[in-house]
């Protein structure tokens, strides 16, 4: 700390994360390259082309583990532990409302495990549904065809 001169000590807290770089500054215009959102140069996942606009991958599974285990055990706020992770106080809400659903102590929501059968469900009925279109069509070529042969 100098003496005479007003500086800031700030304590930045950093989640290693096996097989993940270490994130660099997500403030504007601090990281290298282009990517599709300025705000979101340096990011943990690495490069951002080909995202659509306001959109970037998940962050991962350890990384929220490690988010929502942190704001259960340090005693610090949301809003700073979000600050200090450089993640929205929204994404660390819902990693947290989600870990309560996943234990048992909130029955307001779905479970991961029932997320990932609804999408599985709605992935059935697509396919289902379009193959059923294929049928459909298929039956009406060949009835079509039939009624026209002699």
């Amino acid at each position: 700390m100098a003496v005479g001169g007003n500086t800031a000590s700030t304590l930045r807290l950093e989640i290693r994360v096996p097989g993940i770089p270490p994130r660099k500054s997500l403030r504007r215009g601090t990281g290298c390259g282009k990517s599709a959102s300025p705000g979101l140069w340096g990011a943990p996942w690495g490069d951002l082309r080909g995202y659509p606009e306001k959109s970037r991958p998940p962050y991962p599974r350890q990384f929220r583990e490690e988010a929502v285990r942190l704001a259960r055990e340090s005693g610090k706020s949301r809003a700073r532990i979000a600050k200090d992770l450089g993640i929205s106080e929204q994404a660390l809400y819902t990693w947290l409302k989600q870990d309560e659903l996943d234990s048992g102590k909130r029955t307001n929501g779905l479970t991961t495990e029932e997320h990932a059968e609804v999408r599985r469900l709605r992935r059935e009925v697509r396919i289902l549904r379009e193959e059923r279109e294929i049928l459909r069509k298929a039956a009406a070529f060949f009835a079509k065809e039939t009624n026209s042969t002699p």
